[in-house]
């Protein structure tokens, strides 16, 4: 770790609570946390961690994201400072892992290109769009990523095809030690009054089905075969449901959220809950959406 600080010009943090870094407001300490600086840190950072054997959790912006309350052992990466976001061709965009995902809706509603405006509205980074394949109203990552900059445990940097990303509903082939830069994104001309009434149209959509003035991680489960988890979980009656201070919401049962005060073990029990009269009482196998790592 003092290798670490000795090199790294961004920030070194020790015992970092990590609700501080995720949207629930959640989770305990990460044993190391890094922001750095900008790639060529980013890089020295991961081939100390690398030849040290620590294992490393890569965070975009923690809204997809369920941290348990003993919190992370060995060390977080935020990529927070890896934002750029650049027009390389006409019809192409490029945006680094870190760029939150509404700021590259609204850098392409700017330059008039259309594809992305479906997406506007959706928290989170676009490395952390494109491993969830994140998408919305029917319109996916996959529909619009062209290929994305890679960096490996040993410092190589390399590029993935969309098919080598192997994105699938919710999914991607992504994971283990690999870590996307940037998302290079093919997209169309487009008229940027259209492009600005969707991206209105859909911010309006949001605010008035999801609980947004409460934090959450979003959806809490996939939608299962045929129907939206969220219905599922409304006709089981759990909306409402309160334990510690998580709620599922009210207003959109696939949100669990944070009334104030919740913990990670009360979001856990109300999944748990739900899981099980999922599956005794429909027979259906819900599947978490969140990402939920660290320690009991």
């Amino acid at each position: 770790m003092q290798s670490l600080e000795r090199t790294i010009r961004g920030t070194v943090l020790f015992d970092e609570p990590m609700a501080r870094h995720t949207s629930y407001r959640v989770g305990g300490p990460a044993d190391v946390f890094i922001v750095p600086a900008d790639i060529d840190d980013l890089a020295a950072a991961v081939g100390i961690l690398h030849e040290r054997g620590v294992a490393v959790f890569i965070l975009g912006r923690g809204t997809n994201l369920l941290v348990r309350d003993g919190g992370i052992r060995g060390c977080v990466v935020s990529m927070e400072e890896i934002t750029k976001i650049e027009r390389t061709d006409p019809e192409v965009v490029s945006a680094g892992a870190g760029a939150a995902i509404m700021e590259v809706v609204n850098r392409c509603m700017e330059w008039s290109l259309t594809g992305l405006e479906k997406l506007a509205g959706i928290p989170g980074s676009m490395g952390g769009a494109v491993v969830m394949n994140a998408g919305a109203h029917g319109a996916y990552m996959d529909s619009v990523v062209n290929a994305a900059t890679m960096l490996g445990p040993d410092g190589t940097v390399y590029e993935k095809t969309r098919d080598q990303l192997g994105l699938g509903y919710r999914s991607s082939k992504l994971g283990g030690a690999e870590i996307i830069l940037d998302v290079r994104l093919s997209l169309g001309s487009g008229d940027r009054e259209e492009i600005s009434q969707v991206v209105t149209e859909k911010l309006a959509w949001r605010r008035d089905r999801q609980p947004l003035s409460l934090p959450s991680a979003g959806s809490v489960f996939k939608n299962p075969p045929g129907m939206p988890a969220g219905r599922v979980i409304a006709e089981l009656g759990f909306k409402g449901t309160r334990v510690g201070g998580a709620e599922v919401s009210e207003l959109h049962a696939n949100f669990i959220v944070n009334r104030g005060g919740a913990r990670a073990v009360d979001i856990l029990s109300l999944i748990d809950r739900i899981v099980l009269k999922a599956r005794d009482e429909r027979g259906i196998e819900l599947e978490p959406e969140i990402k939920i790592i660290g320690e009991d």
